[in-house]
Order: C-alpha cells, then structure tokens, then sequence
C-alpha cells in the first residue's frame, strides 16, 4: 500500500517545455522563464532557456500555470493558462517568439534598453553591460555615481569610507585596488552592486560592500573579448586588455589579462597661514607633480563541478603596479607677512620618486549543497604575500628671492620605505534552511597576519654620499590573529519579514618592542522590512562595525618630506567602531527615501599638528555623528529615456582632541545627480551624467565644492561584435578636489586638479559566441586585513 501511494504521489508531478526564439526564429539562450500560478500570478518555478533557446521545467506539481518569458531588449510574452492533470501531466507550450522592445523618434524604430542605474531597498545597482562604460576604468565609472565619492584613489559610499571591495564576492585588497580600479575595464563587467546596508554576514568592518559581477561565457567552447582605449587630457593615457573564458562539461577556465599605463598632471594651490609668536607666516603652496604610472593586473581561474551538488574553484589573481623613476614631484612654497601679498622668499625643490606593488592572492574554495532543502556549506583558503617598495629621492631644495637668485640651500634627503607582508585565511560558511520558512546561517574565519616595514630616511653629505638619519628610521614588525564566528536568523511571516545577526571577533594586535593589544567585540545587525503592497515598502536596518588601524598607521615612523612638512605614524590610535541606523521607504519601485544616522567614536582623521613652523600630519581618533536623507528616483520618461535622479543631504558633527585643545567642527552638504540614457536609432546609445556637490564638512575640514559631467555615444559595427564608445570627462574641469581646514594655530587651503578633463576613444571586440552571464560567485574573507596592509 506504501508503495502504490509513493507511485501515485510521484504521478502528480507534470513537465513543461517549450522553445523561445527571437524575431529571425534563432534561438534565444538564456531568456528568463518564470512558471505562474493562474489562481494568484506568484512564481512557483523559475529557470533559462538553453544554448538553443529550449526550456524544459520538470516535478511541477499538478494545477493551473501560465509561464511569462522575459529577455533584456524584448518585450515580455505571457502563454494562456494550462493546467497539469491526471492524463495530462506535459504541457508543451511550442515556439514562444519575443519581439525587440522599440518605439519611433521621427519615424525611426529605436529599441528600448535595461536601465544603467536602479536602486534597491538596500543597495544600488549599476548595469555596466547596458551602459556606455565598456572601455572605462572603474574609478572613471565611480565618479559619475552620486552617491559614490571619489578623492584620488580614496572611494566612499553615501559618506561610508569603511567598505568592502568584491569581485564575484571575492575580496580584494586595499593593497591592490587602486590597480584594480585603474586597470579593470567595463567591458569585463556585468554589474556592480553597492550594499549600502550590509548584514553581520560581510566582515565587521563593513560599513558598505561593493560587490563587481563580472561577465563569464556560458555558451560551451571558447569565448571572449579584446580591448584598447585611449583618452587625451593634458597628457595621455591609455588601457588594453583581453578576457577569455573556456566551457566544456564540468569545468570552466577563464582568465583576464589587463594592461593601463600613461602620463597624468595633478595641480596643486593652497596656502598655510601659521600663528607663531603673536604673528602670522603665510605658506603660500603651489606645488606640482608628474606620475608616470604602469599596471598590469591578470586572473586565471578553474571550476570543476564534482557532482550536481558539489563543486571546487582554484583563483589566482595578481597585480604588478609601478611608478616610473621619471616621476617628478615639483614643490614650491613662497613666503609672505599676509595672504595674497607677494612672497619675499620662495622655497623650491625638485624631488624624483620611484614604486612597485606586487601582490598575488592564491585561493582554494569547496562549495556542497547538502539536501534537496537547501542546506549549503563552504570551505575556503586564501594566501596573499604582498611586497611594496617606494623611494623619493630630492635633487635640491633650495630658498630663493623673487629674482630667482638661490638665499640658502635646504637639506637634501632621501626616503625609502621596502615593506612585505604575508596573510592567511581559512573560513567556512553555512546555510541552513529548516521548516516553517525559517532560515540559519553560521559561519567561522580564522586570519593570521604579518607585516615588516623598515622605512629609513638619508641625508645627501657635502661629499655627495648619503648617510643614515638614524632619527628617522626605523624596524617595525607587526603581527595580527582575528578569530570570528557569526550566526543570523531570517523569517517571514505573511509581507513581514526579519533577518537578525551577530558576529563575534577576538583580535590581538603587536608591534614587537611597541605594545599588544587584546580585545574582543560583538557586532549585531538587523533588518526588519514589511511590505505593505506590491508598491509600498519600508525597512529598518541596523549595524554596527569596527574599522582597525591600518598596520602602517599603527608603527611609529616619521617621514621628513620637507623643512615645514613631516608625516607620522601614531601607535596609540584606537579602532573606531561606528553604529549605524536606516530606515527607508520604497515606492512603486522608482521613488526611494532613505533616513541615515551613524556615530563613530574613535573615527580616523589625518589632521595636521603645528610645532614651532613645522606642520607633522598624523592619523588620530576624533568623535563623528552623521544625519542624512537621501531621495532616489528611478524614472522612464518615454520608451527612449530612462535614468535616475538623485539628491542627498546631510549634517555633520565632530569633535576631539587635537594635541591638548579641544576641537569641533559641524556643517550641512548636498549632492545633487542626474544621469540619463537615450536609446537613439540605428542602434546608438546616449549618456548624460551631472552630479553636483555643495562643500561638506568631514573631520575638521570643508571640502571644496566640485561637481561632474560626462556625455558619451555608444555604437555597434560588424554584425555587434565590435563596440565602439566616445566619451568627454568632466566637461566643466570643476571635478578639483581640496579642503579649507583651521585649528587652533593653522588655517590651511589645498586644492588639487587631476586632469580628469579628457576625451576618450574605447573599442571592444567579442570573439567565438558572445551570450554572457553574471560569473559564479565565490566569497573569501581577506579584504579587510588586506586594506590595513596598504
């Protein structure tokens, strides 16, 4: 009798295929089909249709379904309803033809594109396969983001500098990103993902997480695709890369090998009003420098599926970056009794600098699903050596008259800093489904970390030799162990939904002859969200997150850069934790209202000390609280004109200890961003993208106002198998960076201009079959030790 009933229970089951194509009758791969219920529309099954556009969707049980068939630049096509019965259990829905979504501009077909930028309840999402940034670095794309920051190589979120940076959920170094945001192309990318509301599952230091999908071939066989770029400023710069990806069965080979190199200006202007003795010397900076820079960065990797449920990816990824000897670093600082007087004696020095980076990241990961519930755990290694290694060199410094006629000659030094580091991380995840709906998740990283850096400083003899400034040198080894675990909860209950967490870290921390510290912490998040209809929602979140000193930040060194200018390190720098609040509403799915609060106690800020007439800027722990609201809005005007609008304001307070005064700061700020695409005829694409952003206070400083705009025409030739994009950068040249800052005995101004304005010229060429996916992902956890190496 169990038998029969067995058999009967399996018998309920039916089957569903079909085949979609495209108006031509090819094939489409990869089209979305959804499997509906007729009595209430809600999904019951989901899946791809093949290489040749087949589909075949198998255990459904027996009722009434209708299927909904979606692809990117197609309009959507629903089937009429079925039903699955005793007698009846195939259905074969026969060819499901999509048609290309297209309206008409002056009697010209054009075809409606996916949306470059949306936002979700928690993140933004940009699709970088839809946009015009196919030959762009990832630095050029972030800056036309408006909620995304970017100061030379220094990247923030919504005002959140503590973020982890993914590639496939794989993290990568601070060390290494400012190779990866140079040399990285658009072209290798299918989206970028900003979580700007991260759960105890990410790292504890994670304020924000970047998350870079890239693009893997899923078509069996050999794919790929070249680039070359070019982009004309003051000086020229260019990139060159190529990707590759190799399917057969089991396994999957892809690589990517990626080159950028060129010539940049960046223009300094600021001035240094001291307080010394009751009287005022103004240092009037217009300093200059010249980086000739080169990287190269590559990654191979293998997946190889074991069985259905079980599977191994091997990665290696690397980056080489240099910084030629013919980088010049030009300073100047005149003197004066006031502001905008002309200096009575200028002090100029030439100085030549020289770097490389190496840094390799070995990882092994194993990933299992258990049942057919959907228990899945992971096991991963990682193994990162790091070596770096920079130099500058002064040829002279000398004091002059306006006449340019030399009053004293400065000391002449030289500063060289070899450092290597080594980091192991071992980490294995779970998750655990059970009934009811109810979810588990657990997880456990054990990291061992190790830096030892021997900055040294020389002075240029009489005779021309160099000899040690034994002062301004020194042999740090620094040694770190993290051990965390982290366990989380999720429910839903009807349009209620929860997902609680918490992490727990224990951290030692030496400096050998220094100190060591240990402690531990807990870190709890939460997320409630209730979803009042199909078009109105609202969420709470809550996190809160460590951000540690960076292993350099921690040593104690002092860098001489000139007669009023030194760097320090500070060995009794404090981590910063940071508490963060959002509650936030989404309506309709286009219009999003966030509501932001977040206190750091101990936040890092590198702040100047003035000592007689000598400015020493140090990293020290200042208190920060952060109130903001942010509007999103994600519109669609016509079929031919999508794109978002964006404006965000904030408040700041801070307060601290600089030396022994107590400083304070406060201030408002705004950032306004509009980005729009147009879908032109014969299939061209237009961008437009402005972001504007008031002065804002952060630490003790005010940032200079500065805003941003881009126009680029993306075409297709050759059948879409060679793409072409033309851009023009920061149209207005007011992309300049700076900050007017004052304490106590210092009021200061810096600006800086980094050639941003350009014209660029970008081609890809896609060769063997061209159908991409987003790339399995695979999660390490060594991002945060790796940022702390730089």
């Amino acid at each position: 009798m169990l038998l029969i009933c067995s058999v009967r229970l399996l018998a309920q089951e039916g089957t569903v295929s079909g085949s979609v194509r495209g108006p031509q009758q090819a094939g489409l791969p990869f089209a979305t089909v959804n499997l509906r219920s007729a009595a209430d529309s809600n999904q019951v099954k989901g899946g791809f249709s093949g290489e040749n556009g087949v589909f075949n969707m198998k255990n459904i049980p027996y009722g009434r379904y209708f299927l909904t068939i979606t692809n990117i630049g197609y309009a959507p096509v629903s089937t009429p309803v079925f039903e699955l019965a005793e007698g009846k259990g195939t259905y074969d829905a026969g060819i499901i033809t999509l048609i290309h979504t297209a309206t008409t501009l002056k009697g010209l077909e054009v075809k409606a594109g996916k949306r470059v930028l949306e936002k979700k309840a928690d993140r933004f999402v940009m699709n970088v396969a839809a946009s015009t940034y196919q030959a762009n670095d990832l630095l050029s794309i972030f800056k036309a983001l408006p909620f995304m920051d970017v100061e030379r190589e220094t990247v923030t979120i919504n005002g959140k500098s503590n973020l982890l940076v993914l590639v496939d959920n794989v993290p990568r170094p601070k060390e290494s990103l400012d190779a990866i945001f140079a040399s990285m192309i658009g072209q290798d990318i299918e989206k970028i993902e900003f979580i700007t509301n991260p759960s105890a599952q990410y790292d504890g230091t994670a304020d924000a997480v970047i998350n870079i999908i890239t693009k893997k071939g899923q078509l069996m066989g050999f794919t790929g695709s070249v680039i070359a770029g070019v982009s004309q400023g003051i000086y020229a710069n260019g990139n060159a890369g190529v990707s590759f990806t190799y399917r057969k069965k089991k396994m999957v080979i892809n690589g990517t090998l990626n080159y950028k190199g060129g010539d940049y200006l960046v223009q300094n202007y600021g001035y240094r009003v001291l307080t010394l003795h009751d009287r005022n010397i103004v240092l009037n900076e217009t300093p200059w420098d010249l980086y000739k820079n080169r990287t190269f960065s590559g990654t191979l990797g293998l997946q190889y599926s074991l069985s259905t449920n079980h599977s191994v990816l091997a990665q290696v990824d690397g980056n080489y970056r240099s910084m030629l000897d013919g980088t010049r670093w030009h300073n100047q600082i005149g003197f004066s009794r006031e502001l905008g007087k002309q200096p009575d004696s200028t002090l100029v020095a030439l100085q030549r600098a020289n770097s490389r980076t190496n840094i390799t990241n070995y990882s092994f990961t194993y990933k299992g699903k258990l049942d057919a519930s959907g228990k899945k755990i992971s096991a991963t290694i990682i193994y990162t050596p790091l070596d770096k290694r920079t130099m500058n060199q002064m040829e002279y410094q000398n004091v002059i008259d306006p006449a340019g006629k030399i009053l004293s000659e400065r000391p002449v030094v030289r500063n060289t800093n070899p450092s290597n580091s080594s980091i192991v991380v071992t980490q294995a995840d779970a998750q655990l489904p059970f009934k009811n709906a109810w979810e588990a998740s657990a997880g456990v990283k054990l990291s061992f970390s190790k830096l030892k850096s021997d900055p040294f400083q020389e002075l240029l003899n009489a005779d021309q030799h160099w000899s040690l400034i034994p002062a301004l040198s020194f042999n740090n080894l620094y040694r770190e162990r993290v051990l965390a675990a982290y366990a989380g909860l999720q429910k839903s209950f009807g349009k209620f939904s929860f997902n609680a967490g918490v992490r727990a870290e224990k951290t030692m921390m030496k400096v050998e002859g220094v100190y060591e510290r240990n402690f531990t912490d807990l870190f709890p998040s939460l997320l409630l969200q209730q979803i009042f209809s199909k078009d109105y929602t609202m969420a709470f979140n809550y996190k809160r997150s460590i951000n540690r000193p960076s292993f350099v930040e921690l040593t104690p060194y002092r860098n001489y850069l000139d007669d009023y200018t030194v760097l320090e390190g500070n060995p009794g720098l404090q981590p910063q934790y940071t508490d963060l609040l959002n509650v936030n509403a989404g309506i309709k799915n286009k219009l999003f209202i966030d509501l932001d609060y977040s206190h750091s106690k101990d936040a890092f800020s590198q702040l100047p000390i003035q000592r007689e007439d000598t400015t020493a800027w140090k990293v020290i722990n200042l208190d920060v609280r952060n109130y903001m609201t942010t509007i999103s809005y994600d519109y669609r005007l016509f079929p031919w004109w999508q794109g978002n609008a964006f404006v965000r304001g904030s408040y700041f307070e801070t307060k601290g200890m600089l030396g022994k005064d107590l400083v304070t700061n406060d201030g408002l700020a705004m950032i306004l961003g509009f980005s729009g695409t147009f879908s032109l005829p014969c299939d061209l694409k237009l961008d437009l993208t402005f972001n504007y952003r008031t002065p804002r206070s952060y630490g003790l400083a005010e940032s200079r106002k500065r805003s941003f705009a881009r126009l680029a025409l993306k075409g297709n030739l050759m059948q879409k198998k060679l793409q072409y994009t033309i851009s023009f950068s920061d149209i207005f040249k007011d992309d300049i960076s700076g900050f007017n800052l004052t304490t106590p005995n210092l009021n200061s101004r810096f600006y800086t201009f980094s050639d941003s304005r350009r014209i660029g010229i970008g081609l890809v060429y896609n060769f063997g079959k061209n159908t991409v996916k987003a790339a399995q992902s695979q999660k390490l956890d060594n991002e945060e030790l790796l940022n702390r190496a730089n």
